[in-house]
């Protein structure tokens, strides 16, 4: 398999090659459909995505309700964060969609530890 950038955001890394989040080096576990979440969102590197985008991003088998994907964007934002004091990653635009909105550092497979 190809190795893909890591992305770099905050204390987190995210390695979509082996489907994994961590912070400071520790793994962040989420579900796989959260964490694709993440990543369809990270990827579109600071452009509003529709609810109806992710939805087919992250569940592009099967119908899915909006409520499923309000759940992904809260238990990431839960997971995201560090007490009162964190910065939101993802920013809600109202009946539109989400964006993230925190600076990335893209790291290239050659840069790869």
């Amino acid at each position: 398999m190809e190795k893909q950038p890591v992305y770099q955001f905050g204390e987190f890394r995210l390695d979509p090659s082996q489907k994994i989040l961590l912070r400071d080096g520790r793994r962040v576990h989420l579900e796989l459909k959260t964490l694709l979440t993440l990543l369809a969102l990270v990827e579109a590197q600071g452009r509003v995505l529709s609810k109806d985008e992710l939805i087919a991003k992250v569940w592009p088998e099967i119908f899915m309700e909006e409520g499923n994907l309000t759940k992904n964007i809260s238990r990431l934002r839960k997971s995201l964060s560090n007490g009162d004091e964190s910065p939101d990653f993802i920013e809600t635009i109202p009946k539109v969609g989400y964006r993230f909105i925190a600076p990335l550092i893209l790291i290239l497979p050659e840069f790869q530890q």
